[in-house]
């Protein structure tokens, strides 16, 4: 899962139209920490790498950009 993490944060980096303007308000490695000591303790859930990337795009403060996972009821698009 960090190996997926780090290609979120490579595709915000490199792919995100609004990364010029928001270039430094994220910290992954913050987020790799978190990972990566959950994982290392054999607690890493699904569960808790989505809550992880869901506060890694939050650095961003755009409500455009979020996790979707089909299988979540959570999942809700409102405009």
């Amino acid at each position: 899962m960090l190996e997926a993490f780090k290609e979120i944060v490579k595709t915000m980096h490199n792919d995100y139209a609004g990364y010029v303007d928001k270039k430094g308000c994220d910290r992954p490695d913050v987020f790799v920490e978190q990972l990566t000591s959950l994982q290392e303790n054999g607690e890493l859930t699904d569960e808790a790498f989505i809550a992880i990337v869901e506060d890694y795009l939050l650095d961003f403060n755009d409500k455009h950009i979020f996790f979707f996972h089909p299988d979540l009821q959570q999942n809700t698009l409102s405009y």
